[in-house]
């Protein structure tokens, strides 16, 4: 068992982000009232989602010499 338990950091998925960012619009672009797949910014905001994605994917991708190396970075042995 390591020392410092290591959090599942991917949990979020690129339907959940779109989700999000979507549901989001009302609040921050009240005037953007066209939320179809056909809209440009709909479509970036589903690339801004899959890059976000790919980006925590890469998160659990450490190896444990990358958790040692942080760990003695912060001055823990």
């Amino acid at each position: 068992m390591p020392i410092v338990p290591i959090p599942d950091l991917d949990d979020k998925r690129y339907a959940d982000l779109v989700r999000e960012a979507v549901a989001s619009l009302a609040v921050r672009a009240p005037a953007w009232t066209d939320h179809n797949a056909s809209d440009p910014g709909i479509t970036l905001v589903e690339l801004f989602a899959w890059l976000a994605e790919m980006q925590l994917y890469g998160l659990n991708c450490l190896t444990p010499d990358h958790y040692r190396t942080f760990l003695r970075l912060v001055g823990i042995r």
